[in-house]
């Protein structure tokens, strides 16, 4: 059953509270950092799921702004039956360096996030002698260049590479956002491979009534566990919209 009271986002915002950073937006509560999307396919090149935490926001460093996020979930962690499951809370950190100009109206992100867990003895015990799949941490680095145009519009291209549970999410056929779990299940023998999505997406405004829009993905992995063919799975996909 649905919970129709329960909140993706509540939280409070405050600007002008931190000294070091009096142009920032300051949060707490269950929030996240921004997402940002592969318009035409509906997936995220940048997705930490609300949680409760606290973050930074536009704080400006240098040319360009910080965005930063310390967020703590509770993830389902399954036995190998994936009929039964423990609730392991999980800690991440996500951090980018957005908005650096590199010339007219271009600008570059660069990101990186690490999700790891805070397990107990009992979660452990469960995966050591009860068949519950072993919690591996898992990070993703990345970065972006936006190009924006006089008539309205942009290009953006992005390289992100990533390893464990966020490898195996870019080697899914749907739903390829760079997600710590599967529908919200943790399982999988993750070894540590790695895998590398490249983008290209944007859009250009013909006359005072047409938009074109593209985007292409092209994505790689080596020994990830996939969620379709098992662990220690190679991959090489493209999409194009």
């Amino acid at each position: 059953g649905e919970n129709f009271m329960q909140f993706s986002d509540m939280y409070v915002t405050t600007k002008g509270f931190l000294p070091f950073a009096p142009e920032a937006d300051f949060w707490v509560g269950k929030h996240g950092a921004p997402k940002i999307e592969i318009q035409m396919l509906d997936w995220k090149t940048q997705r930490t799921d609300a949680a409760a935490g606290v973050g930074l926001e536009n704080w400006k460093v240098g040319p360009g702004k910080i965005d930063i996020a310390l967020v703590r979930e509770d993830v389902d962690d399954y036995d190998r039956s994936l009929q039964n499951k423990q609730q392991i809370n999980t800690n991440t950190i996500d951090l980018r360096y957005k908005d650096i100009p590199l010339w007219d109206k271009a600008t570059l992100m660069v990101s990186g996030r690490y999700v790891t867990a805070n397990e107990s003895a009992s979660e452990k015990d469960n995966q050591d002698n009860n068949g519950y799949y072993d919690w591996k941490d898992t990070w993703m680095f990345g970065t972006s260049l936006t190009q924006k145009f006089d008539k309205g519009g942009f290009n953006e291209f992005s390289f992100l590479v990533a390893n464990n549970s966020i490898a195996s999410n870019f080697g899914r056929y749907a739903g390829a956002s760079p997600f710590t779990t599967f529908n919200g299940r943790y399982y999988g023998d993750h070894t540590g491979g790695t895998a590398v999505r490249l983008t290209s997406q944007g859009e250009a405004y013909i006359g005072d009534h047409f938009i074109v829009a593209n985007a292409i993905v092209y994505s790689f992995g080596n020994d990830i566990y996939s969620y379709e063919t098992g662990a220690h799975s190679d991959f090489e996909s493209i999409r194009a919209v």
